[in-house]
């Protein structure tokens, strides 16, 4: 389990799932932009894959006692990434590969944040109009 949200900055990461190093499987990669580590920063999960390094890679690291404010001052953000995490889980799990089973309800995910960050309340505010 990670502590913190790491963000890819430069080079290419590959994503992958298996028992063994003989049996690893690509299910995606990870570039510029994309992030992982965020099941256990936001959820307390562990990681459900593997990552690998398929170039020189940069990231930029950002730990919970960081990310704590953002979620305070944007709420909606958890709920996005709840999403996120929903999906992602969901997609592991349909993969058929055994491993940690969670749960991938985005509703369950959002509490899970809630619990983590030890947050009373994540509210979606909308803007007038």
């Amino acid at each position: 389990m990670l502590p913190s949200l790491m963000i890819v900055r430069t080079g290419v990461i590959v994503r992958q799932i298996g028992e063994d190093d003989d049996q690893l499987q690509e299910i995606g990669r990870l570039a510029p932009g994309d992030f992982f580590g965020e099941t256990g920063l936001l959820a307390g999960i562990g990681e459900m894959s593997s990552l690998r390094a398929m170039t020189s890679v940069t990231v930029y690291e950002i730990d919970q006692e960081s990310f704590a404010p953002l979620l305070h001052d944007r709420p909606e953000m958890a709920e996005d990434l709840a999403a996120i995490l929903s999906m992602r889980v969901s997609a592991f799990n349909e993969s058929g590969i055994a491993g940690q089973h969670h749960a991938s309800s985005k509703f369950a995910l959002l509490k899970a944040i809630q619990t983590v960050f030890r947050a009373a309340s994540f509210k979606r505010v909308r803007a007038p109009g």
